[in-house]
């Protein structure tokens, strides 16, 4: 009877702590394919794709991973080792990881994997960590997110942090001297841990307190760390992603996007009602000037909060800033504008994108202009692949662009590159010289024709470069059939 009793009432705790957690919506992760359902406090958040990497993980070509929809990365930056010694160790592939996500624009975190069993071991951490970025030639203030502490056990004997057995307050002790250290030499910083470690050995409260980031771990389909004030959720080993021949750790990082005040006592960025103007998008992404307000106090950018990066600015509609804050304030937060794009382009005649194409061969520069139309205050010219403007008789070759200019300025907004079909070597006519870029393009990989060439070479237009669009130019050349 009492076994029984014991295993009711252990029944009925774990059924308190599945429902404790009130999801809401799900998303699909593309780079795992499954599903996973966000805490219901999220519903309104904007939800960043992230990874994070180690030495473990070599050669990613950056600029790929990026493409592939990649907003940010937490880069491993030293450790140190399970052994009883607790070695100390930098990783190898720091620099190349930090430098090649800055380079293509991805917002970058660091970590320390950390086995510091006492507050003077966590503080050697940060001094490890600092001289390990001063020899790297990075400094903390080129983050544009936390450094974490990272907290894993890793079964066996001997295995120092796990030996230890700490209690939560000795554990939760050493977190908070780390993330104060860092914070002392004017870094961001937060702790990881899996959903058991901080349930378990964490007084994850304390660190939210302070203003630092806590970012969980569980590969599952929800998270079930029951103090959902965590902001970032590691939900997979597996992830899939352009750039990266293995599998990475993948993130959701979880902003908030509401203009509105939290009922906070002003400590964090969300204790002030924001507003931000639109951006207008010209030759380079749109950017705007945000305003961090309470009734009686204004924060200063650049001194209580900066940008540290922007997403979706680069299109029509709303796009969101990146805010963190610093000084004597914390957190991150979304702020959305609206993003207008100055000089839209359009045509009757032609498709205009990207790149414009259905201009036909043998128009002139003067023919295909009279066929565009443009906003008030801006006016177009047709110039050449090095910016050169083009004489009205000149006949339209691919690499030509679409130039708009503000009328009052003069200067420069934007281009539209042109592709004409089968005009692949960019001289305006279609020669043998076409038919062997597309040959070259088919046999050789070093010869690969892309943007509006590769445009160009579609003759056939399924969206390939293939035989039978050379076989389309040939039969041009001599005669068989005509290329319209």
């Amino acid at each position: 009877m009492v076994r029984k009793r014991l295993i009711c009432i252990l029944l009925i705790a774990f059924m308190m702590l599945q429902t404790a957690i009130a999801y809401g919506a799900s998303t699909t992760s593309k780079y795992t394919g499954s599903s996973y359902k966000h805490a219901e406090i999220f519903d309104n958040a904007l939800i960043l794709d992230g990874l994070d990497v180690s030495g473990w993980n070599e050669n990613i070509d950056w600029n790929k991973v990026k493409a592939d929809g990649i907003d940010f990365v937490i880069v491993r930056i030293a450790g140190r080792g399970y052994g009883p010694a607790g070695n100390m160790y930098h990783d190898g592939e720091f620099t190349k990881h930090f430098k090649g996500a800055k380079d293509a624009g991805l917002l970058v975190g660091g970590y320390f994997f950390s086995q510091a069993i006492t507050t003077a071991e966590a503080i050697a951490e940060v001094q490890f960590a600092k001289d390990t970025l001063a020899a790297y030639k990075v400094s903390l203030s080129d983050f544009d997110l936390p450094i974490f502490m990272d907290r894993e056990y890793d079964s066996g004997a001997g295995y120092r942090l796990e030996s230890a057995n700490l209690s939560k307050e000795a554990e939760t002790e050493i977190e908070l001297t780390f993330c104060d250290e860092l914070k002392k030499l004017g870094a961001d910083a937060g702790v990881y841990a899996n959903t058991t470690y901080l349930n378990n050995n964490t007084d994850a409260q304390k660190l939210l307190n302070k203003g630092y980031t806590v970012w969980v771990a569980q590969y599952y389909n929800e998270c079930q760390y029951t103090n959902t004030a965590y902001s970032i959720w590691q939900y997979a080993s597996t992830g899939k992603v352009n750039g990266y021949s293995g599998r990475l750790d993948t993130n959701f990082w979880y902003f908030n996007k509401s203009l509105g005040a939290s009922a906070g006592s002003g400590g964090s960025i969300d204790d002030y009602t924001a507003s931000a103007t639109n951006g207008i998008m010209l030759d380079s992404p749109a950017q705007t000037e945000i305003t961090l307000k309470t009734e009686d106090k204004t924060l200063i950018k650049d001194q209580d909060f900066k940008i540290v990066g922007y997403m979706d600015n680069d299109k029509e509609g709303i796009a969101y800033a990146i805010v963190r804050g610093i000084g004597n304030y914390h957190g991150y937060r979304a702020i959305p504008f609206q993003v207008t794009v100055k000089g839209n382009l359009n045509s009757p005649s032609y498709n205009v994108g990207t790149y414009i194409t259905g201009i036909p061969l043998s128009t002139t520069a003067g023919t295909a202009l009279g066929k565009f139309t443009v906003e008030d205050g801006c006016t177009l010219k047709i110039v050449d692949k090095n910016g050169n403007e083009v004489s009205s008789s000149s006949p339209i070759a691919t690499g030509m662009k679409v130039a708009i200019y503000d009328t009052a300025t003069n200067s420069f907004v934007r281009s539209h590159s042109i592709a004409i079909k089968a005009d692949v070597n960019g001289d305006g006519v279609i020669k043998a010289t076409d038919y062997m870029k597309i040959k070259n393009h088919i046999m050789d990989s070093s010869q690969n024709l892309t943007n509006e060439y590769a445009l160009a070479a579609d003759v056939n237009g399924d969206g390939l470069i293939k035989a039978t669009d050379y076989m389309k130019i040939k039969n041009h050349i001599m005669g068989v059939s005509q290329i319209n």
